[in-house]
């Protein structure tokens, strides 16, 4: 795939002497035949106020090389300039001769060029020296990129300082929390407190809990509708058992069904620890 170099710039008036139909010439006749003389295919944003925002997002995010003309301190240009430094490396600012830089940036290099001929042979070579520069050291090239640690390609979707968002979609996350068992004196009862967490929002996607006991058991299925932020259901049985969560999803997620199972581990007689999933004699 061929480099593509995308050039952030005014396209209306900046002042009575740059007007559009300027700045349309400036980078035809100028910018551009400079750039693909580099071996990067060259465009700029249009004037379509449609689609954008979305375009030059897109444009800044995954161009190889960023070209910004900084002259007569547009603030769309300035804007642009800010989050491709926060994205990724490979950028390059130019400003006519006699306009006069922030301190911030000027610390990075900035091209300062003479829309004249000459101009444009000196421009080149200057501009052939920074590609270079960017494509072999790959340097920061902003004090955002430098204190981040943004790449200077596109080797991570995001710079490894910048946590990356949490899905959209929520997911539901529950889990057994520590199960206690309780054997109340001589009954040889168990009682079994069994809570299920998760994050609120996935939680209220909660239609219905169902735990499954074991079939020998009297009470074969206990059901409850409760939407709290942490649902809790004291179990009151024989022996041992297994207990399984079957829990149905509302919404986008109604076709699917978690299946939560867990084996409860338990004392026996001897006070040693029996699994549930083994057989054991219902007690006398």
């Amino acid at each position: 795939m061929a480099k593509r170099c995308f050039v952030i710039m005014p396209f209306s008036a900046t002042t009575p002497e740059h007007t559009a139909a300027y700045w349309d010439k400036f980078f035809l006749r100028f910018v551009k035949p400079l750039v693909e003389g580099l071996g990067y295919g060259c465009s700029r944003s249009k004037a379509e106020p449609s689609n954008i925002i979305k375009d030059i997002l897109k444009e800044l995010c995954d161009a190889d090389l960023v070209l910004a003309v900084l002259t007569d301190y547009n603030a769309n240009v300035w804007y642009e300039l800010g989050i491709r430094h926060a994205l990724r490396r490979g950028t390059i600012m130019m400003i006519e001769e006699g306009q006069e830089l922030p301190f911030d940036i000027s610390l990075y290099g900035v091209i300062k060029y003479e829309n004249t001929i000459v101009g444009a042979a000196d421009f080149k070579e200057e501009l052939r020296s920074f590609v270079r520069r960017i494509e072999v050291e790959k340097p920061a090239d902003s004090a955002v990129s430098e204190f981040l640690g943004v790449p200077s390609y596109k080797e991570h979707e995001y710079p490894p300082s910048i946590p990356k968002p949490p899905d959209k979609k929520p997911k539901l996350d529950l889990k057994f929390k520590k199960i206690k068992e309780i054997v109340s004196g001589g009954e040889r009862w168990y009682i079994v407190k069994i809570f299920i967490e998760g994050e609120k929002e996935a939680l209220d996607k909660i239609k219905e809990v169902e735990y499954k006991l074991h079939p020998t058991f009297k009470r074969q299925f206990i059901k409850s509708n409760d939407r709290k932020s942490c649902f809790s259901r004291t179990i009151r049985i024989w022996g041992s058992f297994t207990v399984r969560a079957k829990v149905l999803i509302q919404g986008d997620q109604r076709d699917e069904t978690i299946e939560l199972a867990r084996l409860i581990s338990f004392k026996n007689e001897k006070g040693k620890r029996s699994n549930a999933a083994l057989r054991h004699r219902r007690p006398s």
